[in-house]
């Protein structure tokens, strides 16, 4: 269990490439969620990381103005998404909706 811990942490570290992604992950008002299953789940997140090669099925949200957005498709969000990967909305907007093809995720 520590392993994996260990594991993931590095991961995340890795995939933020800047401190705009670590002040968003880190000021975050919401507590963190682990997803690693294919259910849909209803959240209310800024950011997501990759925890292993993932793909979406659903990855929507609202933008600043509250409008819904299709984050998979407006980031460009295709096919296997590779471990590591930090994914994060423009400030203002949430990820409402996500549901997973297949990987792990953490959502902050």
């Amino acid at each position: 269990m520590i392993d994996n811990i260990t594991v993931w942490l590095r991961k995340i570290f890795e995939g933020i490439t800047n401190q705009r992604d670590l002040n968003r992950m880190g000021g975050s008002k919401t507590t963190p969620l682990y997803i690693a299953d294919t259910n849909v789940h209803a959240v209310n997140h800024e950011v997501v990381v990759c925890l292993e090669t993932t793909e979406f099925n659903v990855l929507t949200g609202l933008d600043a103005a509250g409008t819904t957005s299709d984050w998979e498709a407006l980031i460009g969000l295709t096919g296997s998404i590779p471990s590591g990967t930090v994914i994060t909305v423009p400030s203002g907007a949430k990820i409402k909706s996500i549901d997973l093809v297949s990987g792990k995720v953490m959502l902050y």
